[in-house]
């Protein structure tokens, strides 16, 4: 992580097209120190925007657990672009209504185009 805010992720990979950082990793992670270090690392690694914030929903958690997890994604997201960073949003939920509703919410704040991730093609 240092060496590709020091020397650029782009340089550091060898790579020079369209870069996005996801933020899928183990829901452990998914705190507001991550955020933050995430944060630094788009700043500082030249990437070209973020794919997330990822939060856990789960069909066997709890309806307020995954609730809760929906608002802070979507919080995130709005923190990632009132950063002025490229963000393309994921579309979470743990059952198809819940997926309707962040859909609603991400077009109501104004996104165009949203991230799925593989796991939740399976409740559709």
């Amino acid at each position: 992580m240092e060496k590709a805010k020091e020397e650029g992720i782009k340089w550091l990979l060898g790579f020079h097209g369209t870069l996005l950082l996801s933020t899928i990793i183990p829901d452990k992670f998914l705190n507001e120190d991550t955020f933050n270090l995430t944060l630094e690392l788009v700043k500082k690694g030249g990437f070209d925007g973020v794919i997330g914030w990822d939060m856990p929903v789960y069909i066997d958690a709890p309806k307020m657990t995954n609730i809760i997890n929906l608002i802070s994604a979507t919080s995130f997201t709005i923190r990632l672009v009132k950063e002025r960073i490229t963000t393309i949003p994921l579309l979470k939920g743990s059952d198809p209504r819940k997926m309707e509703t962040h859909s609603r919410w991400l077009k109501r704040i104004g996104f165009k185009q949203v991230a799925l991730h593989a796991t939740e093609y399976i409740v559709l």
